[in-house]
């Protein structure tokens, strides 16, 4: 079960999901700092908290918005005016949480798909160095774009 809320967690929700771990930031403690197991799981905590970091600041500014627009809708007209030039900054400032918020997506599936190469096959216990194949498009397999890396990202957030 994973014990992490993926409306304010997403990013160590979707790592718990993905590699199957209850506790995070515990992911890294059976390696060795000379291991590159253990740089990889640093690298995916990181990651993690970043994206959940990113989500928060997209959900404040959010509902920051939220706000002004229901004060506009009130029509407190001495608001109102302040409201829209707050408005005008608001949209713009959301917009570019929001690219920061995909780039922290990119940078966990990113990562975690790097630790998973290095993990030993369950079948011969070697590390798993799978070379990277190439679609018709030129992006490697299983990589999330356009369309479906906006679907990814809302099921993220619900």
């Amino acid at each position: 079960m994973n014990p992490y809320d993926p409306n304010t967690e997403p990013g160590t929700h979707f790592v718990a999901d993905t590699l199957g771990v209850s506790n995070v930031g515990m992911l890294n403690t059976t390696y060795r700092p000379s291991d590159p197991l253990y740089r990889a799981s640093t690298r995916v905590i990181k990651a993690a908290d970043e994206l959940n970091e990113r989500h928060d600041r997209v959900t404040v500014a959010a509902k920051d918005a939220f706000r002004l627009l229901e004060s506009i809708e009130r029509t407190e007209l001495g608001r109102a005016r302040v409201s829209y030039a707050f408005l005008r900054t608001s949209a713009p400032k959301l917009g570019e949480l929001l690219t920061k918020q995909d780039r922290a997506y990119d940078q966990l599936v990113e990562a975690v798909s790097a630790y998973q190469r290095l993990l030993p096959d369950p079948d011969t216990g070697t590390r798993r160095r799978r070379p990277t194949r190439r679609t018709g498009n030129s992006v490697p397999a299983g990589t999330t774009t356009g369309r479906s890396r906006r679907i990814a990202s809302s099921r993220l957030s619900k």
